[in-house]
C-alpha cells in the first residue's frame, strides 16, 4: 500500500487519519508527501519527519500551476 499526500492543498493533520485508512486496506509501505518549497519546509516538516514520509520537492516550474498535482498525476499513471 502507498499513501502519497499532496501537501500543496491538504493540511497536515490529515497524515494520520490518511495511514489509518490505508492500513485498513494493507501495510504501508511507501510514504511520500508532494509540494513546493514553502510548504514542505514550513508547516509539513515536523509531520513528515514523525510519520517517516519521504518528502518530493516540486518546483514551482510556472507561476499559478501547481506542479505537486502534476507529479501525483504522473506516478498514478505509471
Amino acid at each position: 500500500m502507498a499513501v502519497l499526500v499532496d501537501c500543496d492543498n491538504v493540511p497536515p493533520d490529515i497524515v494520520d487519519h490518511a495511514l489509518l485508512m490505508g492500513a485498513q486496506f494493507g501495510r504501508v509501505v511507501l510514504r511520500r508527501a508532494y509540494g513546493n518549497t514553502g510548504t514542505l519546509a514550513s508547516r509539513w516538516q515536523e509531520v513528515l519527519v514523525r510519520q517517516a514520509f519521504t518528502p518530493c520537492l516540486q518546483y514551482q516550474y510556472a507561476s499559478k500551476k501547481n506542479t505537486a498535482d502534476i507529479a501525483l498525476r504522473y506516478v498514478r499513471s505509471r
